[in-house]
């Protein structure tokens, strides 16, 4: 290894020049070897702040001891990211603070690296307004002080929180990678924070191709999650072994694709806040889809409305819970799919999101493309969908007849439009379950199930939207291929009140 030029204290006193050392520096560690012995209490200072970039804990103690063994004036900041570093989060916010008058460009340092600590302590505690705000300090005194690398470092940070509190954009954080070259070790943090906010913004593909400009040793397991989420079968098995934060998470993914129970042991909620967000969404989808725990998934989905959700969480949650709500005949079910649609309006990129609805809950997904006014990117994903249209089986612009008409199939639209339980006599299920293998088909969505829930939504909208609702019910209706169960559904009271 090349020996680096020994610091002296006239170079560490221009926090100028050690921003720029520290934060194009590929070897953190070796910079911090070069500032033993701490001969000064600036030594000390900077030596704690590469030991920090450094990530290992037992330095970082390390170097906080001889930092407060000295009582160092002016290191107020650097203690509080070493606690930081550390996790003593709530801790920062009570410590003691950097002195506000400041007459040197190294107080004012200390007074930005202070700012720096309250911000992450703020973000890991979940106060993204905060946090946003101390960052704007942080952005103020790295251009007073021309630490340009400050400044680069607070856009991305303030880049991540803003997609942490459910505002992502990408353009701007891909931007601040541009701002200035980085460290490999600094590039790869960014990159993942745009791939990230990409994922957030249901760019799936892109925030792809982000990872993939990544050195291979840097990845870690989110590639493994965007794999599930992408549909790329290539990674699946590697997923199934794999350890990490997001490896779990592409195994609940995989699991909930194939109609398989997910384990809720392996999908515990990860300390990283945007894969907890993710975690917590793929645990309450996998309740709903059982009857034994929807009423538990039900609770744990509403609970998520209320958090700071990304784009894509927001659509994932607000269709699913929507969809979960008017299954159990919850008119609340209105309101919440008003979220739905004005998440998948905002959303940049949908298609991946709603292909993964489609594979986990081909129904959930039918209700959102047979309402008023579907989304675009609906209609192309709905193609290959087994419908149960009442005497047969509509895939795509296929229609299958299916055995027994008279008192079988038939019999489980009305079943799915009267909210019963769907089962037939064994004979009949028998048949019809053969006839249903023989098409390669495992599951189907119930129009009449679909039918209830268009009423139930259509009729606790705003007046100036209810027509549009009736519209969208008359067309459904019309799937039907027997006028039988037509007729008994158009002279159901609730279809009258709700059509006159």
């Amino acid at each position: 290894m090349t020996k680096l030029p020994l610091l002296d204290v006239p170079d560490l006193a221009f926090p100028d020049r050690w921003d720029r050392r520290l934060n194009t520096c590929d070897s953190p560690a070796a910079l911090a070897d070069e500032l033993r012995p701490h001969r000064t209490d600036l030594h000390a200072r900077r030596y704690l702040q590469a030991t920090l970039a450094t990530g290992e804990t037992v330095r970082v103690l390390e170097a906080l001891k001889d930092l407060e063994q000295r009582d160092a004036r002016g290191v107020e900041g650097a203690r509080n990211c070493a606690l930081i570093r550390l996790g003593r989060y709530s801790e920062v916010l009570t410590a003691p603070r950097a002195p506000g008058q400041t007459s040197t460009a190294l107080d004012l340092e200390n007074v930005l690296e202070d700012e720096i600590a309250q911000a992450n302590a703020c973000a890991q505690l979940g106060l993204h307004g905060p946090a946003i705000m101390h960052l704007h300090a942080v952005k103020m005194l790295a251009r007073a002080l021309n630490m340009h690398y400050r400044l680069q470092w607070s856009c991305i940070e303030a880049g991540r929180i803003e997609t942490l509190r459910g505002e992502p954009n990408s353009a701007s954080l891909a931007e601040a990678l541009t701002m200035l070259p980085m460290s490999s070790r600094r590039e790869t943090w960014g990159l993942r924070n745009l791939s990230e906010t990409q994922m957030a913004e249901g760019d799936y593909a892109l925030a792809w191709t982000t990872l993939m400009d990544m050195p291979s040793a840097s990845l870690g397991d989110l590639p493994l999650f965007l794999a599930a989420l992408l549909r790329i079968p290539k990674f699946r098995e590697e997923s199934q072994t794999a350890l990490g934060t997001y490896a779990p998470l592409a195994r609940a993914v995989w699991a909930l694709r194939e109609g398989r129970a997910i384990d809720l042991l392996d999908l515990k909620l990860p300390e990283d806040e945007f894969a907890r967000g993710y975690a917590e969404i793929l645990r309450g989808i996998a309740m709903c889809r059982l009857p034994a725990s929807r009423a538990q998934g039900t609770m744990l989905l509403q609970r998520l409305m209320d958090t700071s959700l990304g784009p894509d969480q927001k659509l994932m949650v607000s269709l699913s819970l929507a969809a979960v709500m008017a299954e159990q005949d919850l008119g609340e079910a209105a309101q919440v799919f008003q979220t739905f649609q004005r998440a998948a309006k905002s959303l940049p990129v949908i298609y991946a999101v709603f292909e993964f609805l489609r594979d986990v809950a081909p129904d959930w997904l039918s209700l959102a493309a047979l309402a008023p006014f579907p989304h675009r990117d609906l209609t192309p994903l709905l193609g290959d969908l087994p419908l149960l249209t009442g005497g047969s089986l509509q895939i795509g612009n296929a229609v299958y007849k299916l055995p027994g008409q008279a008192g079988g199939s038939v019999q489980l639209v009305m079943a799915g439009f009267r909210r019963q339980p769907q089962r037939l006599q064994d004979g009949a299920q028998q048949r019809y379950t053969r006839a249903l293998e023989a098409l390669g088909v495992k599951s189907v969505v119930n129009l009449g199930s679909l039918l209830r829930q268009l009423i139930l939504i259509g009729a606790r909208m705003p007046y100036e939207h209810r027509s549009g609702w009736e519209g969208a019910f008359i067309t459904a209706l019309t799937l039907l291929d027997s006028k039988t169960v037509r007729s008994q559904i158009l002279s159901d009271s609730q279809v009258k009140n709700f059509l006159r």
